[in-house]
């Protein structure tokens, strides 16, 4: 679903499984070559794009969201509801994976199984994992 000016960007050999569901509103997703996306994932876009690199697979029921939907008042003061998101080339997130807004995954690195990701994963060919996450081993990569 595309409103408030949305747009997105698709590289080559998109692959997208029955039940994904992609919301862009007011923002830009770019999805590079080889985007593999399974089923029941949730990418959802708003007031802040999302970047998401070549070679990428998202296992099933992965949500990505850079927003809040509501905002959140602090003493009198709005949170910021919303803040890009960037995967770099060649990550795999597990399913059930939850990414949120600010999220940062340096290339070649895994995102385990139900991990829940709120900031940035600094260093390249990691396993990160748990809820938050966190690094659990360097020096990894993965294929298919």
């Amino acid at each position: 679903m595309l409103s408030g000016g949305g747009v997105i960007q698709v590289g080559k050999n998109l692959g997208l499984s029955q039940g994904c569901v992609i919301c862009v509103n007011n923002a830009k997703l770019i999805l590079g070559n080889k985007f593999r996306c399974n089923y029941s994932t949730t990418i959802d876009c708003s007031d802040a794009d999302i970047e998401i690199g070549n070679d990428v697979v998202l296992g099933w029921n992965v949500t990505i969201k850079n927003n809040d939907g509501h905002h959140v008042v602090e003493n009198g003061k709005d949170s910021i509801i919303s803040k890009k998101i960037v995967i770099k080339d060649h990550v795999w997130v597990c399913a059930y994976s939850t990414l949120l807004k600010g999220t940062l995954i340096q290339k070649n690195s895994v995102v385990a199984y139900g991990a829940l990701v709120t900031n940035t994963i600094d260093r390249e060919n990691v396993l990160y994992g748990g809820v938050p996450a966190k690094m659990i081993k360097e020096n990894i990569s993965w294929r298919e």
